[in-house]
């Protein structure tokens, strides 16, 4: 019996040491919402994050418009993306990295979400780490940027917790707390018009539906170029981060030649 009460005493002056603090940021800025977290812990503490699920929602008219980036390093591995692949694809592969996209298509589903379907009111977004040997990642990280429309309405972004576990310690056991970010606001797109429609995302210049030759040379005028240059074109600036360079190439390489994009006046 004394043994049992060591034991459990040793277990309830331990407990503490197994609790910590993830908050989630997110914050909105030209046209993005950039979601990311940060801890109360420091680089290299175990108990920091191996899995993340999360679900953004617009309120009150506000809207998801688009993918623009996501973590390729710290959180590489997408769940539903996987998912997809296994059953309807050619199988999931991390030759050369892991390939495909962190959001998925529903709450209470898996699989990936195609970004030709938005806008939406709401976005799932499921990404984990899968090192050898196992490790939690960072301290803090940006996580993904989306393309959003906020009107007058407003976002939250919490753990997905029904389906996908929320946020997940690398150290089982662990009890993370987890602080949403709720109410974020934005004024409108805060970007060009051009930024109003969902295919600027994926290359489209002048959002006439299709990525070609009329875009490329909207993007070779502006490349290497940063807001406020005078050759700067917002419009060629296709992850919306304030400068034209190849990341905006190798969207714009990704989805050349294709139609059928949404159009926009």
């Amino acid at each position: 019996m004394k043994k049992i009460i060591c034991l459990l005493a040793i277990v309830a002056l331990s407990a503490p040491m197994f609790a910590a603090e993830i908050t989630i940021t997110a914050e909105a800025a030209g046209g993005n919402l950039i979601i990311g977290y940060t801890s109360d812990m420091a680089d290299g503490d175990p108990c920091l994050p191996v899995g993340i699920a999360l679900k953004v929602t617009g309120n009150g008219g506000a809207m998801i418009t688009g993918v623009v980036d996501w973590d390729k390093v710290e959180y590489p591995v997408y769940l539903d993306y996987a998912y997809t692949e296994e059953t309807e694809g050619d199988g999931y592969t991390n030759d050369p990295e892991w390939e495909g996209h962190p959001f998925a298509a529903a709450e209470d589903a898996p699989g990936a979400l195609d970004p030709a379907t938005l806008p939406a009111s709401e976005v799932i977004i499921c990404m984990g780490r899968l090192t050898d040997p196992p490790s939690a990642g960072p301290a803090e990280a940006t996580l993904v940027t989306i393309a959003v429309d906020c009107g007058d309405g407003t976002f939250d972004v919490t753990e997905e917790a029904m389906y996908r576990g929320g946020i997940v310690s690398a150290l089982v056991g662990t009890d993370l707390t987890v602080v949403p970010a709720e109410g974020v606001t934005c004024d409108g797109t805060g970007g060009p018009a051009c930024w109003e429609c969902p295919s600027q995302l994926v290359g489209d210049t002048n959002n006439d539906g299709a990525v070609n030759f009329i875009d490329l040379n909207d993007l070779k005028a502006a490349i290497f170029t940063s807001d406020g240059d005078a050759a700067y074109n917002a419009c060629a600036d296709f992850n919306r981060d304030g400068s034209v360079n190849f990341i905006d190439l190798n969207t714009l390489k990704q989805n050349i030649f294709t139609s059928g994009h949404e159009t926009c006046d």
